[in-house]
């Protein structure tokens, strides 16, 4: 038996009185330096029973006979007094050890502190007591793998993911501080679809365009592995999230065109997404057979066109959405034509319930009979030559999709945005460029209306629909 094996059978007992007498015979060691058995004071804040006043009485009883009240546990993770109270979720014994100055900053072998081990085991009441007890640079400490308690509150959906960020936001945890990868809360909320969390971070003043150094943004993020569960790429851009931000993973309005999400195409035409040719065979093929042709980078336009949604290419035709491609080769392309002409027959029985005025090849005929106006053209050659570096080349895997640059490490250069505010071109250029135009507001309900050979007068619309309040439908074939 060790040395303190009567002294810690006392307080596993919650003998007050026999702790008190064997602790004045001086006969134990009250730190328990030598021995493999746990020190009295960590057998003390790991109560097995439920009587919490006794063992908060033990607690003083040791600190008063000189117990370190920093002293760690002999086990592989060396956790402290305040980590075993902090794990189980005793507040009182915090508060003992806190008026005795303990140090809440020591970490564990595993570089986890006693906030962090609070926020693991979501024990709300110490995350709060903590965030008014520790320095600033205690709260905002990160484990081995670089995350720190703003970001482990994200990881689980829930209740308590809510109220411990409220908790630690109040505390002035910073915001912004990353991870070993460069992400940061906002970012991790959105990996793990915590939209409350993501709420709570943007209305608390996170950064939407924060950036990683492989150039991922929040909304990059959102709109490449979440983009079924829309609704926090939508909180992103009405934050300020800037979906033309970085020069990877081009092919967003593409894929929002694939899968036929209205309401975030409309938003990132709103917000000035770029028109870009991006190469997307595989994902076209996917719902038109093509067969002996080779499709090169086309645009959002020719993938609904060849998509057959038709209600978004009056969408974008009517905002002047075009890319070099469309005024170069799209309706000089014999393969467009080509395969739209095999599958009219096909796509008209498909679509034949939602009684479309015209389908795609009409609309590429109409296209090639009406000529566009030179301040149309002049728009497309500007914004053609301010997104050349954001082109999406095919990307290494084969996929096809075309996320990647070519580039070793990521160019933190002007994005499009900047672009066009720096240079200072007409308002009027500037409008349509960041599609800052009443057409871009055109409620959702109403693409199937648009007559492409009629002017018409466009009001914008904010209603529930459009706003993503009321689901638009994923009507993907």
């Amino acid at each position: 038996m060790g040395k303190n094996s009567y002294l810690l059978k006392a307080i596993r007992d919650n003998d007050v009185t026999g702790v008190k007498r064997l602790l004045a015979s001086g006969k134990f060691l009250i730190n328990g330096h030598g021995f493999s058995e746990n020190p009295p004071l960590i057998e003390c804040v790991r109560p097995e029973g439920s009587e919490i006043d006794k063992r908060c009485d033990i607690l003083k009883a040791l600190i008063t006979y000189g117990a370190d009240v920093n002293i760690a546990a002999p086990s592989e993770r060396r956790l402290t007094a305040a980590m075993w109270a902090a794990m189980t979720g005793m507040t009182e014994f915090l508060a003992i050890l806190g008026e005795s100055e303990a140090d809440f900053g020591i970490a564990s072998r595993d570089g986890d502190t006693a906030l962090l081990l609070a926020v693991e085991n979501e024990k709300l009441d110490v995350v709060k007591y903590l965030g008014q007890h520790m320095s600033l640079p205690a709260l905002n400490h990160r484990n081995e793998e670089g995350v720190n308690a703003l970001i482990l509150a994200t990881s689980n959906p829930g209740t308590f993911s809510g109220c411990c960020l409220r908790a630690l936001i109040a505390a002035g945890v910073d915001l912004e501080l990353r991870d070993k990868g460069g992400r940061t809360a906002l970012m991790h909320a959105i990996y793990e679809s915590n939209s409350p969390a993501v709420e709570i971070l943007l209305h608390s003043g996170a950064d939407a365009n924060a950036i990683t150094g492989s150039g991922k943004t929040p909304l990059t993020i959102a709109l490449k592995y979440k983009y079924f569960g829309y609704t926090n790429s939508l909180k992103l851009m009405r934050h300020g999230g800037n979906p033309a931000l970085t020069r990877v993973d081009r092919a967003h309005l593409h894929y929002m065109v694939y899968r036929r999400i209205k309401v975030m195409i409309k938003a990132l035409v709103m917000n000035g997404f770029p028109p870009v040719d991006v190469k997307c065979q595989r994902m076209i093929s996917s719902k038109v057979h093509v067969t002996n042709v080779h499709l090169p980078p086309v645009s959002p336009l020719a993938a609904a066109l060849l998509l057959g949604r038709t209600d978004i290419a009056r969408y974008l035709i009517v905002n002047n959405f075009f890319t070099n491609y469309d005024v170069t080769r799209l309706c000089s392309d014999s393969g467009i034509r080509h395969l739209l002409g095999s599958q009219r027959s096909r796509l008209q029985r498909r679509f034949r319930r939602r009684k479309l005025r015209s389908d795609s090849l009409e609309i590429l005929d109409f296209l090639s009979k009406k000529p566009l106006p030179l301040f149309t053209l002049s728009k497309v050659a500007v914004s053609a030559a301010l997104t050349q570096d954001m082109a999406a080349e095919p990307s290494s895997s084969g996929t096809g999709t075309g996320t990647r640059t070519g580039r070793k490490e990521w160019d933190f250069g002007l994005s499009f945005r900047e672009k066009v505010s720096y240079l200072g071109l007409p308002p009027a250029l500037k409008r349509e460029l960041l599609h800052q135009t009443s057409s871009a507001g055109i409620c959702e309900r109403c693409w199937d209306e648009i007559v492409l050979d009629e002017k018409e007068r466009f009001e914008p619309c904010s209603c529930g629909y459009c706003e993503g309040e009321i689901s638009s439908g994923d009507d993907s074939d």
